[in-house]
């Protein structure tokens, strides 16, 4: 049976979900960002809790209408403020006003090899309002290897600290995302499998390794 060690995933090391931390979530048009990052959020915020207290969601995507209407309505359900920053200094701000142990979750217009300037505008956006923040590389499972490879070249001039997988349960195969995951040597923070936000966001590899081990069995 493989293990963690024989398929050479790396695990996120001193990363806690749950602490103060701001995060960006990056990666290619139709990789599941904005669902992953409700799923993030959704996964964070227990109703009347602390952590809902003090979650907040942003975007600094001012072209896809769609995706800041689906966050502002979930941030809405969910009962945590929603930000749409316009412009760096905005988005700072939006940082330094994070309370104590604060949590913000920021989407990202996101694109691929061919989208070099866009990329490169929304990386100095993000430069121009530097605080500390983790950026994870959203993936979907179902793409093509060579697009795997595009996307990270796309986004080699990044600080990436880790990689979410989406759409296991579409997979084929997880031979792609295996390679991928390996030539990359990102960690996985997490994998979903499904639509449901709470039931099919998982953290870590372990169900990435529970879905290889039992092709194999």
């Amino acid at each position: 049976m493989l293990t963690k060690e024989s398929w050479k995933i790396r695990e996120p090391e001193d990363f806690d979900p749950y602490g103060s931390q701001v995060v960006v979530f990056v990666g290619p048009p139709g990789a599941g960002k904005t669902t992953t990052l409700m799923k993030w959020a959704g996964n964070l915020a227990v109703p009347g809790g602390d952590r809902q207290q003090k979650l907040q969601l942003a975007t600094i995507d001012q072209f896809h209408l769609a995706n800041r209407h689906h966050l502002e309505n979930f941030s809405s359900l969910l009962g945590v403020p929603f930000q749409a920053t316009q412009d760096p200094q905005e988005l700072r701000e939006l940082v330094e006003s994070l309370p104590m142990g604060g949590i913000l979750l920021i989407d990202t217009e996101g694109g691929g090899r061919c989208d070099s300037t866009r990329l490169a505008a929304q990386r100095q956006f993000l430069e121009a309002a530097p605080f500390a923040h983790k950026t994870f590389l959203t993936v979907s499972a179902i793409t093509q290897l060579e697009v795997l490879r595009d996307t990270l070249v796309a986004y080699r001039e990044w600080p990436l600290d880790g990689v979410i997988v989406t759409n296991l349960d579409q997979a084929n195969s997880l031979d792609v995302i295996h390679t991928f995951l390996v030539e990359s040597n990102l960690p996985v923070v997490a994998v979903t499998d499904g639509q449901r936000i709470h039931k099919d966001f998982h953290w870590g590899p372990a169900m990435l390794l529970d879905r290889r081990e039992s092709a194999y069995q």
